[in-house]
C-alpha cells in the first residue's frame, strides 16, 4: 500500500488480506489494533488532512486578526482551536 500512509505516523500501510488494512507501526498507538478498508483508512486520510488545513488556517487568522486589533475575532478563533484542541485530546 505504498500509496497510503497512515494519518497519525506517516507509515506505509499493510494488506494482508483483500478486506483488511492496517498500519503495522508497533510505536503508532494511535492505530493500534486499527483495520479497516480502503475506504475506510482513504476517507480518515482526507479528513486528517483536511484538519490540518483548517487549523493552519485558524492559526493564520488568529496571528491576523490580532496583528489587525480585532480581539472578538481573535476570541472566536481561538475557541474553534481549542475546541479541535479538546476532540483531538479526547481521542488519545
Amino acid at each position: 500500500m505504498s500509496d497510503m500512509k497512515c494519518p497519525f505516523c506517516q507509515q506505509e500501510l499493510n494488506q494482508d488480506n483483500p478486506q483488511s488494512i492496517e498500519c503495522r507501526n508497533d510505536d503508532c498507538k494511535k492505530s493500534y489494533f486499527m483495520y479497516g478498508s480502503k475506504e475506510l483508512w482513504q476517507e480518515l486520510i482526507r479528513t486528517r488532512k483536511a484538519l490540518d488545513v483548517a487549523v493552519d488556517a485558524l492559526n493564520a487568522g488568529k496571528t491576523l486578526a490580532d496583528i489587525a486589533g480585532f480581539k472578538m475575532l481573535v476570541a472566536g478563533l481561538e475557541e474553534a482551536l481549542e475546541q479541535i484542541t479538546a476532540l483531538e485530546q479526547k481521542d488519545k
